[in-house]
């Protein structure tokens, strides 16, 4: 009978850490990336770029990082290919700030939170104008 092959996932088995200093090292690696986006990166394609999130695995070898861009999701592929083309930059940036042993690989994800809310508000409001009356009511 043949071994069983098991499939890894995106974090490669790993799951995200619960603990305080995973919390303190995602807080500082989103500071370090918002603040290398803004001041040392000048692609134009990463303009109007957030980070509105970051998720590390418990050995703190790995970084999911959530952005979203102003751009909408019209512009995620072109904001996708200018993180990925400054991804190394970025990842030797947070090396220099954090002082662990590994740096965390960084993968970028776009965020559509803020896309999601707006479509259910969007359903939302259609929903409350059909249980409208047609007619004025008499009070």
């Amino acid at each position: 009978m043949a071994p069983k092959v098991q499939r890894q996932s995106a974090w490669f088995g790993a799951r995200p850490a619960t603990g305080r200093r995973a919390e303190r090292v995602a807080e500082r690696i989103m500071a370090v990336l918002s603040e290398a986006l803004l001041r040392r990166v000048n692609d134009p394609r990463l303009e109007g770029l957030t980070i509105t999130g970051v998720q590390v695995t418990g050995d703190l070898r790995r970084a999911k990082v959530f952005y979203s861009c102003l751009a909408g999701p019209e512009g995620l592929p072109k904001v996708a290919a200018g993180l990925a083309s400054a991804a190394r930059f970025l990842r030797a940036q947070v090396a220099g700030d954090l002082n662990l042993r590994y740096a965390p690989e960084l993968d970028f994800r776009p965020d559509d939170t803020a896309f999601r809310a707006q479509a259910l508000e969007r359903l939302m409001e259609e929903l409350a104008a059909d249980d409208e009356p047609d007619t004025p009511r008499d009070p």
